[in-house]
C-alpha cells in the first residue's frame, strides 16, 4: 500500500509540474501525499559474521530523530521504510555475537541508506573490544576505549616478512628486543621478544588465540620461532583501557598473536620464497565453510628453511685454555691498560690462534595449524585447533661474537711505567702468516666441537565452545601449550674429549722452545670438558567461562568470567666434565593464576560509553629456596608454597564526538607476579679458598614481593580527507610502578664460617676466627620506584586503489626514580681476594647503569659488567614511514623507512633501516598469481652479519661512581649489535578458490 502511495504521489508531482492545475483537481489531501513521500527515506541492508555468512534473527534498532526496530531474516538482510531523515545510531545485537554499531547513519528524504555491516561472533580469540563502525565511511578507525593496533596478514606478507620481529617493531608502542649481550640479530634463530610501552619482557603478556603462554623461565616470550604466514592478525593492546579476562604481566600491555579462522568459501594458497642470504620458505594453506554453515576448517603449513648470511662462514678464533697440544694445555692470555670502563677496559690479546671455527646461522621452523569449526545450531559451535612448531637451530651462529684481536705470541709489553696494549717483542717466532702486533679477525663466544644445536618444540592445543542460553552468550574454553628447549654440543657425555685438526699460530709459554711454538702447522687438539646440555621443560593448561548478559535496548550489558592458568617448569643444564646437573628451576616448581572478572558496558548516552571491570586475582606458587643444597647432599629440594590475593580495578570510556572522532581514556592498575626464575633463585655458599677472606655466592628471597602498575591512557581516532580514507590516532600514556625486580650482591655476613660437612651451610659468628670469611651473596629483590611514559602517534591512508602512507611512530620513557644513593652503595663489587669496602652512601660501587630519569639499559657484557635493568635497553624513540601504491590490477609497490631510536637494545647510535617492495600480478585475474620482489634493509645499515664485541654504544653509568678500588667510572662497554646485510626476497603466491581477504 504505501509503495502504491508513493506511485501515486509521484504522478502528482509529475502532473503539477507539466502547467497550471485547478486547485479543485488535487484531492483535499493530495498535499499531505506529498510530503509523505518527500520527507522520509529507507534504511536497508544486511549483517553478515566475519566469515561472512549472514546473521539471521538479529535484533536491529534504529534511534535518531525517532526510532525504529526490526529484525533480519535469514539471509541477514533487513529493511526499515519511512524513516525521518537526520542522523541516526545503528544497535545490532543478536546472542552469540559482539554488538554492532554504527553511529553516524545518515538518512536523506527520498533515498535508500544502506548498512552493510558485520557481527563479530563472541569469541576468546580476540582480545580486542569491537569498536564502531561508520557507515559512510569506508574505513574503520579505533573508536573503541583501548589504545589498539592490528597487524594484519597482508602487512607482513606486503614485506615479505616469514617472522614477526621488523614488522611489530614498526608498530608504534610494541618494541622486539634483543637480549644486549648474546643475540646476534643478523641470525634468523636469534632470541628476540615482545615488549610493550617500555615494560621490560616479564612486564608485557604474549597470547596466543586470546589465551596466555608459558613464558617459562625468564618471564618473557620469544618469538623467533613464529611464523607469520599461520596468523590471521596480531594484535597490540595497550594500557589500562584494555579489560580482558587474565592481566598477569599486562603492565604494558598485551600483544595477542591470533592465528587463521574459516573462510566463508573454499580458499586455497600457495607460497614460495627464496633469499639472498640463502634458504627457502614456503606455506600451503587452505580453509572454507560447507554451504550450510555447519563445518569449518582451516590447514596451514609452512617451513621457513634459512640460511643466515653467516652459514658454514669460518674465522681464525681461540682454542680453549684447556686445549693439549703435543702433549701440553695450549693456554691463552688477555692483558689491559687501565681505563675508565666498568667492564672490559682491554683490547683483546692472545698468545695463540687457530684456524678456523665454521658457524652457521641454519634455521629450520615447520609450523602446522589444524583448526576445525562445528556449528551445531545458529547458537552453538565447537572449535577446536591445533598450533605446532618445531625448530632446529645453530647457537654457535646465534650469539657469536667477531672482535679483532692482538696477536701477541710472547705477551702484552708492561717494561713501561704505564702498561699498554703494544706486543711484547717477540723475536723467536717467526710464523709464516701471521706477525706479532698483527691485529687478527678472531670469533668469540663460541664453543667446540662446531655446531651448538637448539631444538625447540611448541604444541598448542584449544578448544573453544560458544552457546547462548535466552539472550545470554556462554563461552568456554580450555588450552594447553608446551615449550620443550633443548641445546647441546655434539659430544654425548660429560667426560669425552674431541679431537680436531686445526693450524695453530703463536707460543704456548715460552717461544725459546721449539715444542711451545706453532707457526701454521696442523696440529691434532684435543679439547676436555666441551661437552654441554641445557634443557627447559615447560608446560600451560588452563580453562574459561563467560557469560554475556544484555540488558536495556542500547547495547549494555554485564560480563562475569573465571580464569584459570596452571604452569609448571624445569630448567636445567649439564657442562664441562663433572657431569653435576646445575638446575634454574627445580622439577615440581608450579604456579597457578585464578581471575574472576566482573565487566560492565553502559552505553550512558549516545555519544558516551562507559566500561569498568573488577578482577579478583589469586596468585598460588610453589617453588624450592634450598634446591642446590639439598641437590648437592643428595636429597629431594624443600617446596613452599605461597598465595597471593589480589583486586586490579579498570576503567575505560569511549566518547564519540561525531563520526569521525573518537576520544579514549582508560585507568586502572595491573600486577607481575615473580617468574619462575626469580622465586627459585639458587642458594648456593661456595666454601672459601685457601687465604680468601671473602665469598661470593647466592641466596633466594622469600619475601620477594610482585610488581604492581597503575597508570592511564588518553587518546583520540580522527577521520578526515576523502571518503574518511585517511585516518590519525593519538595517544599519552603513563604507568607507576612499584617493586621492580632486580637481582642485587648485598653484605650478609662478617664472620661466616663455612660447615664443609653440609654442603651450604655455614653459621655467622659474633666474632671472626682463623677461619671466618666475610659473605656477600646475590639474590632476587624489589627496587624502589619506575615510571613508563609517552606519546603514541600515526597517521595513515591506504586507498583499496591509488597512493597511500603511513607515518607513525612514539617517543617511550622507561626510568627508575627516587633512588637514593645507598642504593647503590648497598649493593658491593668486590676486588678478587679483596675486602670489602665500606659502605659509603657517597661512592658508588654498583648498579652503576641503573640512573634516576634515564632509560632502562641493559647490564654490561663481558668480565665483571655493569649492573642494568635487564639484558636490553629501552629506546627513547621508535618511528616508521611508508608510501605505497595499490594498482587495480592487484600491482603493489612501496617504500618504507624504520627508525630504531637512541638507546636501542641493538646498543649502536639512533639509525634508519629501509625496505623496497614490488609485487607484479601474472594472471588476468587481480590476486589470483603474482610474483614478489622484496629488500630488506635497503641501505645495508649495521649490515654486519656478526655482533661487534664491545663495539656498542657506551652506557652511562651514575656520575662519579668509583670502583672499590677508586678508579673513576664514567661508561660501560657494549656489544654492537646488528640488523644484518641487505636481503633480497623472491616470492611466488598463488590463490585458489575465493580471493582472501585482506
Amino acid at each position: 500500500m504505501k509503495t502504491l502511495v508513493r506511485i501515486l504521489a509521484t504522478v502528482v508531482i509529475a502532473t503539477l509540474s507539466v502547467g497550471p492545475v485547478s486547485a479543485a483537481t488535487v484531492p483535499s489531501n493530495a498535499s499531505t501525499i506529498v510530503a509523505q513521500a518527500v520527507s522520509t527515506g529507507t534504511v536497508s541492508g544486511s549483517f553478515t559474521d566475519s566469515s561472512g555468512s549472514p546473521v539471521a534473527g538479529a535484533a536491529v534498532k534504529i534511534s535518531g530523530p525517532a526510532t525504529y526496530t526490526t529484525t533480519t531474516d535469514a539471509k541477514g538482510a533487513f529493511s526499515i521504510s519511512d524513516v525521518k531523515p537526520g542522523i541516526y545510531m545503528v544497535l545490532a545485537q543478536k546472542a552469540g555475537y559482539a554488538n554492532a554499531e554504527i553511529d553516524d547513519l545518515a538518512v536523506v528524504a527520498g533515498t535508500n541508506s544502506i548498512v552493510n555491516a558485520t557481527m563479530a561472533q563472541a569469541t576468546f580469540s580476540s582480545i580486542r573490544e569491537i569498536a564502531r563502525v561508520s557507515a559512510r565511511r569506508g574505513t574503520v578507525f579505533n573508536a573503541s576505549s583501548a589504545s589498539s593496533a592490528v597487524v594484519s596478514a597482508q602487512v607482513f606478507q606486503d614485506q615479505a616478512q616469514p617472522q614477526v620481529q621488523r614488522v611489530l617493531d614498526q608498530t608504534p608502542g610494541i618494541v622486539i628486543d634483543h637480549p644486549g649481550t648474546s643475540a646476534n640479530n643478523a641470525s634468523p634463530g636469534a632470541i628476540t621478544f615482545p615488549t610493550i610501552r617500555g615494560g621490560l619482557g616479564f612486564e608485557t603478556a604474549s597470547f596466543i588465540d586470546g589465551h596466555p603462554l608459558s613464558v617459562g623461565t625468564f618471564g618473557d616470550y620469544v618469538t623467533s620461532f613464529l611464523n607469520t604466514y599461520t596468523l590471521g592478525s596480531t594484535e597490540v593492546v595497550k594500557g589500562p583501557g584494555a579489560i580482558p579476562p587474565e592481566l598477569a604481566y599486562a603492565i604494558g600491555g598485551t600483544v595477542n598473536f591470533r592465528t587463521k579462522d574459516p573462510t566463508r568459501t573454499p580458499t586455497g594458497s600457495i607460497a614460495f620464497g627464496a633469499q639472498s642470504t640463502g634458504g627457502l620458505f614456503t606455506n600451503y594453506g587452505w580453509s572454507g565453510t560447507t554451504p550450510n554453515g555447519k563445518f569449518g576448517w582451516v590447514l596451514d603449513y609452512g617451513v621457513n628453511d634459512f640460511e643466515g648470511p653467516l652459514t658454514n662462514s669460518a674465522a681464525l678464533w681461540n682454542l680453549p685454555s684447556s686445549s693439549i697440544v703435543n702433549g701440553s694445555p695450549l693456554g691463552f692470555v688477555t692483558n689491559a691498560a687501565k681505563t675508565n670502563y666498568a667492564n672490559n677496559p682491554f683490547e683483546y690479546s692472545g698468545t695463540s690462534v687457530a684456524c678456523c671455527f665454521r658457524v652457521s646461522h641454519v634455521f629450520v621452523n615447520k609450523t602446522e595449524l589444524v583448526k576445525f569449526k562445528f556449528g551445531f545450531s545458529p547458537s552453538t559451535a565447537l572449535t577446536v585447533s591445533y598450533l605446532g612448531s618445531q625448530t632446529w637451530t645453530d647457537q654457535n651462529g646465534n650469539h657469536n661474537y667477531g672482535y679483532n684481536q692482538l696477536f701477541a705470541p710472547c705477551g702484552i709489553d708492561t717494561s713501561g711505567a704505564t702498561p699498554t696494549n703494544a706486543a711484547k717483542p717477540c723475536a723467536a717466532y717467526t710464523g709464516s702468516n701471521y706477525l706479532t702486533g698483527q691485529h687478527l679477525f678472531t670469533w668469540q663466544n663460541i664453543f667446540p666441537p662446531q655446531g651448538e644445536w637448539e631444538v625447540n618444540n611448541e604444541p598448542i592445543f584449544q578448544g573453544e565452545l560458544r552457546s547462548t542460553l535466552g539472550h545470554d552468550t556462554l563461552l568456554a574454553r580450555y588450552y594447553t601449550a608446551s615449550i620443550n628447549r633443548l641445546q647441546y654440543s655434539a659430544t654425548t657425555s660429560p667426560g669425552q674429549t674431541i679431537t680436531m685438526a686445526s693450524n695453530i699460530w703463536g707460543c704456548r709459554s715460552s717461544c725459546n722452545n721449539p715444542n711451545n711454538t706453532f707457526t701454521g702447522g696442523i696440529y691434532n687438539v684435543v679439547i676436555p670438558g666441551t661437552y654441554f646440555l641445557s634443557t627447559e621443560e615447560d608446560k600451560l593448561h588452563g580453562y574459561t567461562f563467560q557469560i554475556d548478559h544484555p540488558f536495556g535496548d542500547s547495547g549494555n550489558f554485564l560480563t562475569a568470567s573465571f580464569d584459570s592458568s596452571a604452569s609448571s617448569t624445569r630448567s636445567y643444564s649439564y657442562s664441562g666434565t663433572s657431569g653435576v646437573r646445575s638446575w634454574s628451576v627445580p622439577d615440581g616448581a608450579r604456579q597457578r593464576y585464578n581471575t574472576l572478572l566482573l565487566k560492565g558496558t553502559w552505553q550512558l548516552t549516545p555519544k558516551l560509553k562507559l566500561v569498568l571491570g573488577n578482577y579478583f586475582e589469586n596468585f598460588y606458587q610453589r617453588y624450592s629456596v634450598d634446591y642446590v643444597r639439598q641437590y648437592a647432599a643428595k636429597k629431594d629440594p624443600t617446596f613452599v608454597d605461597s598465595n597471593i590475593n589480589r583486586d586490579d580495578v579498570r576503567l575505560a570510556m569511549e566518547y564519540r564526538a561525531n563520526g569521525n572522532i573518537s576520544y579514549r581514556f582508560g585507568y586502572g592498575s595491573t600486577i607481575a607476579p615473580p617468574y619462575a626464575a626469580l622465586l627459585n633463585a639458587t642458594t648456593n655458599i661456595p666454601a672459601p679458598l685457601p687465604g680468601q677472606t671473602f665469598v661470593k655466592g647466592s641466596t633466594n628471597n622469600p619475601d620477594l614481593k610482585p610488581e604492581t602498575a597503575i597508570g592511564f591512557d588518553l587518546g583520540s581516532d580522527v577521520r578526515f580527507g576523502r571518503d574518511g580514507e585517511m585516518n590519525f590516532s593519538w595517544d599519552v600514556y603513563r604507568t607507576e610502578l612499584r617493586n621492580q625486580f632486580l637481582t642485587t650482591t648485598q653484605f650478609v655476613c662478617p664472620n661466616f664460617q663455612y660447615d664443609a660437612t653440609s654442603p651450604n651451610q655455614g653459621a655467622c659468628l659474633a666474632a671472626p676466627t682463623p677461619t671466618t670469611v666475610q659473605l656477600f651473596a646475590s639474590s632476587p629483590n624489589n627496587i624502589g620506584k619506575a615510571r613508563y611514559e609517552g606519546i603514541e602517534m600515526s597517521l595513515r591512508d591506504r586507498p583499496t586503489v591509488g597512493l597511500g602512507y603511513t607515518v607513525q611512530g612514539a617517543l617511550l620513557r622507561a626510568y627508575p626514580y627516587d633512588l637514593g644513593p645507598c642504593f647503590y652503595a648497598g649493593n658491593v663489587t668486590l676486588p678478587g681476594g679483596g675486602a670489602p669496602p665500606a659502605l659509603d652512601c657517597t661512592k658508588p660501587t654498583a648498579n652503576l647503569g641503573i640512573i634516576n630519569g634515564q632509560n632502562f639499559q641493559g647490564s654490561g657484557p663481558g668480565g665483571g659488567g655493569f649492573f642494568g635493568i635487564s639484558n636490553h635497553a629501552i629506546p627513547y624513540a621508535q618511528a616508521y614511514g611508508e608510501i605505497n601504491w595499490h594498482a587495480a590490477n592487484g600491482m603493489y609497490a612501496a617504500f618504507g623507512e624504520q627508525l630504531y631510536g637512541h638507546n636501542n637494545s641493538l646498543s649502536v647510535p639512533a639509525f634508519w633501516v629501509a625496505n623496497a617492495n614490488l609485487r607484479l600480478p601474472l594472471s588476468k585475474q587481480p590476486g589470483r598469481l603474482s610474483v614478489q620482489f622484496s629488500v630488506d634493509n635497503v641501505f645495508n645499515a649495521y649490515g654486519n652479519a656478526y655482533i661487534d664485541e664491545l663495539g656498542g654504544v657506551h652506557a652511562d653509568l651514575v656520575p662519579n661512581a668509583q670502583t672499590s678500588g677508586g678508579v673513576p667510572l664514567y661508561a660501560g662497554q657494549t656489544n654492537a649489535n646488528t640488523i644484518g646485510p641487505r636481503t633480497f626476497r623472491l616470492v611466488f603466491t598463488a590463490n585458489l578458490g575465493a580471493q582472501p581477504q585482506p
